[in-house]
């Protein structure tokens, strides 16, 4: 996480998502429930995270407070009436659309127990609050800890767990599941998951 100063030193300021992850998953949303839903969402959402939305105020490469990420989950969920189904779908689909980009080929080449090492790096690029590590990876397992997610919630948890599992089926996982061990509720900062794949 990102610091600022203060008279006293440096602080520890507030956490940020990357303007990309907001462009991304409401790219997806369009995607797979159609403009209406899309709209619907948007208008739910609180007067600067709308505005920043509608005229293109939110750009990929800025940070942004974490609370807008939530926002945006809570407003998707409320809108559509899906519960976690519908953050699930979207984070899902958002990190096939983002890896289709620059990263395409690296899938190409690496199987998925040496692509999830990586996590950390991809992790880092969405947030800058928290850490992930890779504790144990072999063959069809690998389980993975945050650890210092301020300001996570709940639906952050699941759009972050279900965006590990599409990076699993880009490297060629199949029949994956997921568990998550400890963590993850609406006021933790940390988490571990175990997922499982042929």
């Amino acid at each position: 996480m990102s610091l600022r100063q203060s008279s006293f030193g440096p602080v520890e300021a507030d956490p940020h998502a990357k303007g990309l992850g907001f462009r991304t998953f409401l790219n997806a949303l369009e995607a797979i429930r159609g403009r209406e839903v899309y709209d619907a969402a948007i208008k739910a959402m609180p007067c600067e995270l709308n505005e920043a939305l509608r005229y293109g105020k939110l750009i990929p490469s800025g940070w942004y407070p974490l609370s807008w990420d939530n926002a945006m989950l809570n407003a998707i969920v409320t809108t559509t009436n899906e519960g976690d189904r519908i953050v699930r779908e979207t984070a899902r689909d958002a990190m096939r659309r983002d890896i289709k980009g620059i990263y395409k080929l690296v899938f190409k080449f690496f199987s998925p127990e040496t692509l999830y090492s990586m996590t950390p790096r991809v992790f880092s690029s969405y947030f800058d609050t928290g850490k992930t590590e890779t504790l144990e990876i072999r063959k069809g397992f690998t389980r993975v800890r945050w650890t210092g997610c301020k300001g996570f919630e709940r639906l952050t948890w699941i759009a972050v767990f279900y965006a590990g599992e599409m990076l699993l089926e880009l490297a060629g996982a199949t029949n994956i599941r997921l568990r998550i061990i400890f963590g993850a509720g609406p006021n933790d900062e940390h988490a571990e998951v175990h997922y499982h794949w042929t």
